[in-house]
């Protein structure tokens, strides 16, 4: 009895789960699935393929487009490099032609000014000159007033000019 038990609780569960399965569709999907493999197999294939040349293709553009950025970059920095230098080299020489253009401006301030100096020596010397030769000239302008009074009251007028033009020649000769 136990045999039979067994057997027809193997034959139940057996066709129990047949049945579940007939009653599930399991093995109608399996069986579309398998279709669909086969039958499509060749489909999936040359699309997995075209995808997978897709992707290798946009690998090789991005690695392309990568390197070629890359480069721009080299391009650029080296660009910036010699910019730099440039730019330094500019300053240089603009400091060059700044101590140049100072030099040349205090130059010629130094002429200017010793030029003015040296015209006020001139002014000061022509003054001095003038000045004295006033003083000559009052002098003996003077000394003549002078002489002329004392001739006048003790000498006659013929004696009075020839002592005058004597006078009158020897300043002239000593100045």
């Amino acid at each position: 009895m136990r045999s039979q038990s067994l057997n027809f609780v193997a034959s139940n569960t057996t066709s129990d789960f047949i049945s579940n399965l007939l009653e599930s569709n399991v093995i109608n999907i399996i069986i579309l699935i398998s279709l669909l493999i086969y039958l499509g197999k060749r489909t999936i294939v040359t699309n997995l393929n075209d995808r997978k040349l897709n992707i290798q293709c946009s690998i090789l553009e991005a690695e392309k487009k990568l390197s070629q950025a890359q480069l721009r970059l080299a391009e650029a920095e080296k660009k910036i490099t010699e910019s730099e230098e440039i730019i330094s080299i500019l300053k240089h020489e603009a400091k060059i032609a700044a101590n140049k253009i100072k030099e040349l401006i205090v130059n010629n301030a130094k002429r200017k000014i010793d030029k003015i100096i040296l015209d006020g020596k001139t002014i000061i010397a022509n003054t001095e000159i003038e000045i004295m030769n006033q003083i000559k000239n009052r002098i003996i302008s003077t000394a003549i007033d002078k002489t002329k009074i004392k001739l006048t009251k003790n000498l006659q007028a013929e004696t009075i000019e020839r002592i005058t033009d004597n006078k009158i020649t020897f300043l002239n000769n000593n100045l």
